[in-house]
């Protein structure tokens, strides 16, 4: 197995997302750039490898990118797959929007299903099949987003609080089910949240609140 790690350069004016994979003894073991355009960009925000070290990455793109569809100028989340030698293996656009979407954290659980999350503005379809799946909000809102190995949609939830909140972490807990880590933004204050869901269905289990009633308080990961 290998670590990922992912940063950006500029091709053009634009920004360009790349990959280096490493062992656990520091040894390079893949490098490689996402394709991209004069016209277009891509950013990486995070990365996950599964058992075949496949490497899946997500963030945002605006313009043409690989056989992505054109954003139509605004930034669209997406997550892909690539093999140890750059090659892309697929890749979705999730959040698909009008106004801008972000995906933020990408985790695989044991079956390669694969759970986004991330934000979104007013309005956004989750599916990336003919389908549509849509998810809408007055203002920027969290979402949890599940996909199938093969990339096919399962279900998407928003969190639907005032102020602007984004999906900063994901992970599965303790009986099988997922949580997200929530950051909210209201009248000057940050407040955080983990809300857990049903891994199948998508159904809102529970949620908490992190931090203190009367502090602002802002979690990056947990």
């Amino acid at each position: 197995g290998y670590t990922t790690a992912g940063l950006g350069f500029q091709h053009g004016a634009r920004p360009r997302g790349f990959v280096h994979g490493f062992t656990s003894s520091g040894a390079v073991a893949t490098a490689f750039a996402t394709p991209t355009t004069n016209n277009s960009n891509l950013v990486i925000r995070t990365l996950a490898s599964d058992a075949l070290n496949n490497i899946y990455t997500a963030g945002e793109y605006e313009g043409e990118v690989f056989d992505l569809p054109s954003s139509n100028g605004v930034r669209n989340a997406y997550f892909g797959r690539w093999s140890t030698a750059g090659t892309n293996l697929g890749h979705v656009v999730i959040a698909r929007t009008s106004v801008g979407s972000k995906a933020y954290d990408i985790y695989l659980d044991q079956s390669n299903g694969v759970y986004v999350v991330g934000s979104f503005t007013a309005f956004a379809d989750f599916d990336p099949s003919a389908a549509a799946n849509n998810l809408s909000y007055l203002g920027t809102n969290a979402f949890i987003a599940k996909y199938g190995a093969d990339f096919s949609f399962k279900w998407a939830r928003n969190t639907e609080f005032t102020g602007t909140d984004v999906g900063l972490s994901v992970k599965t807990v303790p009986g099988g089910n997922v949580s997200m880590l929530i950051s909210n933004f209201d009248n000057g204050d940050y407040e955080s949240y983990v809300y857990e869901y049903s891994a199948s269905t998508g159904t809102l289990v529970g949620g908490t609140r992190l931090g203190f009633a009367d502090k602002s308080f802002y979690a990056k990961d947990y």
